[in-house]
């Protein structure tokens, strides 16, 4: 979830060929204007201004030998950005001779004349520095005659605005005390100071604004109900329809307001690939600028061919590639070899045995078909278009999850170890197929992942609604994290009732919750489960036949994942519902399993993923 954010913005006021239009010395402006300049300054000291292209954003990759380097993934074109006015050895002599280029701790040597302090006002701890300041140094009167005074402090220096030559020098003697010289988190306090400095010796007036408190999520920015004077929050909650529509006393400088008056939400559309570099140089010019961005930083011929090979997951899909002709081996010569030898009974369920008192379930799923995904009103492209599917052949479904026991029956264990009755969770899309291999090398019969059009099928069991048990979905029907506090947590019974609860996120032993219409189990919910697909962002050209969509099967290694887990909202766990995950994930054996009962954040939000099996009718 992002932050809740409330910062102080300033600018110097001096006026130069980079800040345009009738308010450009407003901080906002200010900053629109000069960001561009001062990140083309930054890369240029970092190595990231290659071929006329300043690099913004990056990853990390690595050569054979576990070196690593950057991957750029975002930038621009300096000359569209700075042509017009000279490029960066322009900027650099314009800004080394101006008053109002205040040094920044950051080797930037352009565009100081603006920025941000990114403090929390409401900091008790705070006003008791400042006001321990103040009155060791005896400012008490300057203070009241410059600004006014409200509770905490902080609010009252940015209500006027600009601040004239007497309040920059109060700022000074306040702030410097204050800061800390070694923190890195006081970079911008110290970088103000000397934008103070420079107001005082050069006269210069002092734009400053503090923001709204404010929140973006899901889409959304949100502004607080607050006081329109100084800024300060409003005590009348957070994230509501609506607000008092009465006067209220500000809590920090007494300004009557009405709260409802003074907030906001609006749709914030981030979109991150709007300058991506791969989207807009194409393929080939970018893999060309790739390896000039690696040979900046030193990166022999060999070892670029590497990292781009590293970057482009070569080893994994060389991988996949093994797998899936294994597999196809396996599947052919078994179906071959059981042509002919069709089961027309078609059992409502089936079992086979995997041990002494040990057996794996299956559930016949009929043919027929289906509407797949969501519908446009959904407005979830990732699940769109809605396309029919049509499966001409009744195929078997693993009524449970696979269990740790059944997973230590094939595998003789693995890596997955634990309660027997829990669903085997951290293991890979590898993993999976391995299981799948051994049972078909044992059973002699076709055993698989399921696709993930079999799995929305079997999942929605004949509905047409959100979930497999209606539009809406309660803790006694599946093991998720329910988005609000609706529902009370239901405690497990004794044996043998197994009644379900709400588990605050922990897996939860098979067929603890209500099977659906067709008798599957933990279809939402519980343990995310691997589907056979690679991942595709849309269904556009999706097969309508029910099988695996394995086109880009060799440039792709994500595949996708189905049915959310137990410390997701019930948003995730819809029948429609989908994601990608990396196929290789869960093949980390070195990293400890979370102790569900431990309770930390990291254990709470850990996405468990496993699987169920399809066995084809022969």
């Amino acid at each position: 979830m992002a932050e809740t954010r409330q910062i102080v913005s300033w600018a110097l006021e001096r006026k130069c060929a980079y800040r345009t239009g009738d308010q450009w010395f407003l901080p906002g402006n200010t900053s629109t204007h000069l960001a561009i300049l001062r990140t083309v300054a930054s890369a240029q000291s970092d190595g990231r201004n290659v071929d006329g292209i300043c690099v913004t954003s990056w990853g990390m990759g690595e050569d054979n030998s576990k070196n690593s380097y950057r991957i750029p993934h975002s930038g621009f074109r300096i000359e569209e950005e700075l042509g017009t006015v000279g490029g960066i050895s322009a900027a650099l002599a314009t800004c080394g001779a101006c008053e109002a280029n205040a040094k920044t701790e950051l080797g930037i040597d352009v565009a100081g004349c603006f920025g941000h302090l990114d403090i929390w006002p409401d900091s008790e701890e705070l006003d008791n520095q400042l006001w321990g300041i103040i009155k060791a140094r005896g400012l008490e009167e300057r203070l009241r005659a410059a600004f006014p005074l409200t509770t905490p402090l902080w609010y009252g220096f940015w209500i006027h605005s600009p601040l004239g030559r007497l309040q920059a020098e109060l700022l000074y003697d306040i702030l410097d005390p204050a800061c800390d010289r070694s923190s890195r988190e006081d970079e911008d306090v110290r970088h103000f100071l000397g934008a103070l400095q420079a107001a005082i010796r050069w006269e210069l007036p002092v734009h400053v604004s503090l923001f709204s408190l404010g929140h973006t999520d899901f889409g959304m920015y949100t502004v607080f109900p607050h006081c329109p004077r100084c800024k300060a929050n409003a005590p009348v909650g957070r994230w509501k329809e609506s607000y008092p529509e009465t006067s209220h006393a500000c809590r920090a400088c007494g300004h009557e307001f009405i709260p409802e008056q003074h907030r906001s939400s609006e749709r914030f559309d981030f979109n991150g690939e709007a300058d991506s570099l791969e989207k807009w140089l194409r393929e080939a010019a970018y893999d060309s600028f790739l390896r000039a961005f690696l040979r900046q930083q030193n990166c022999t011929p060999e070892q670029v061919d590497e990292v781009i090979d590293n970057k482009n997951h070569g080893p994994l899909l060389r991988r996949i590639g093994a797998v899936r002709k294994k597999r196809i081996n396996t599947l052919e010569r078994l179906r071959q070899n059981s042509a002919g030898k069709s089961d027309a009974r078609h059992h409502a369920a089936c079992s086979i045995s995997l041990a002494d008192d040990l057996d794996m379930e299956f559930v016949l799923v009929p043919a027929g078909e289906f509407l797949m995904g969501s519908s446009a009103t959904e407005e979830n492209t990732e699940e769109s278009p809605q396309h029919v599917v049509r499966f001409d052949r009744p195929f078997y479904m693993g009524r449970y999850l696979v269990t740790q026991a059944q997973w230590n029956a094939v595998m003789n264990p693995l890596r997955p170890q634990g309660d027997p009755t829990l669903p085997v969770d951290r293991v890979s899309w590898f993993d999976c197929q391995a299981y799948c291999e051994k049972l078909c090398h044992r059973m002699r019969r076709v055993f698989r992942l399921p696709s993930e059009a079999e799995w929305e099928y079997a999942c929605r069991a004949g509905t047409s609604t959100k979930y497999a048990f209606g539009d809406t979905l309660s803790p006694d029907q599946a093991n998720f994290t329910p988005f609000s506090n609706d529902f009370p947590n239901l405690e497990l019974a004794p044996e043998p009732a197994k009644k379900p609860r709400h588990r605050k996120g922990k897996r939860s032993p098979v067929g603890m919750y209500p099977p659906n219409a067709w008798g599957l189990y933990d279809m939402h919910g519980n343990v995310d489960e691997w589907c056979e697909d690679v991942w595709h962002s849309s269904y556009e050209g999706a097969p309508t036949d029910g099988s695996a969509w394995l086109e880009g099967e060799t440039k792709i290694p994500f595949r996708v994942m189905r049915g959310g887990w137990a410390s997701a909202t019930e948003f995730v766990c819809t029948s429609a519902s989908r994601h990608l995950l990396r196929s290789d994930a869960g093949d980390r054996a070195d990293e400890p399993e979370e102790d569900e009962d431990a309770g930390t954040l990291k254990a709470l939000f850990a996405t468990p993923y496993g699987f169920r099996v399809v066995c084809e009718i022969s």
